[in-house]
């Protein structure tokens, strides 16, 4: 689909932006941003029931971008 991929780019777009930035704050804001962009990229589960948590997978260059901007 169209609207994933183009919800992976702005997730990379941020992620890029992230790793050129100084202030740890404002990095992790970004991160959470492509978080935010990769989590709408994943299919819903209609199955979950509604107490249960979502199951995401973590990409790996999220996970390291967490862990440079100290949220992890």
């Amino acid at each position: 689909m169209a609207a994933d991929n183009a919800y992976r780019g702005k997730a990379w777009e941020c992620l890029s932006l992230a790793e050129c930035m100084n202030d740890p704050e404002e990095r992790a804001e970004i991160v959470r941003f492509a978080w935010m962009w990769m989590s709408l990229a994943e299919p819903i589960d209609e199955a979950r029931g509604s107490y249960e948590f979502p199951t995401r997978s973590l990409n790996l260059l999220t996970f390291q971008a967490m862990k440079q901007a100290g949220e992890l």
